[in-house]
């Protein structure tokens, strides 16, 4: 179901929730939290991913929850909010990275994971096969703050 992704730039950014120069940006959802601290006040697009740029209805597309683009230094992050099967997590990143990839060219991809269940066991083998794998990954528990 490739051909529902955008296929340019201007069409990704046109779903932007926020573009502005505002301080914070939250992405929200399964009741898990990322918040971006802007204290550089750089230009940021915030895109609802899972649901806006791919509707809802299609629901044998994997995808992230959202995008958050820091234009000013190029930095791409793609967020998943994660209740439960962590694993899960992993393909959502991957599929949407590969789609957005030709896009962001000349974008640093950073990849989150938030997560509340007390039940992920964050040691497993397979999850620390992916830490290494993709070292722009940061698993973390809920709420997770960063300045972008």
């Amino acid at each position: 179901m490739s051909e529902i992704w955008p296929k340019k730039y201007e069409e990704l950014v046109s779903f932007a929730e926020d573009k502005h120069t505002n301080p914070i940006y939250v992405s929200k959802e399964n009741h898990c939290e990322h918040r971006a601290i802007n204290n550089d006040r750089d230009y940021i697009n915030h895109i609802k991913i899972d649901g806006e740029v791919i509707p809802k209805v299609c629901r044998d597309t994997k995808r992230t929850d959202f995008l958050l683009l820091n234009e000013t230094k190029k930095t791409a992050y793609l967020i998943e909010l994660k209740g439960s099967h962590i694993k899960d997590a992993f393909e959502q990143l991957e599929v949407t990275d590969r789609h957005l990839k030709p896009i962001l060219k000349g974008y640093s991809v950073q990849w989150r994971i938030i997560y509340h269940s007390r039940t992920i066991r964050m040691r497993t083998n397979e999850v620390n096969q992916y830490r290494r794998k993709y070292p722009c990954l940061i698993i973390h528990n809920t709420p997770m703050e960063e300045h972008i």
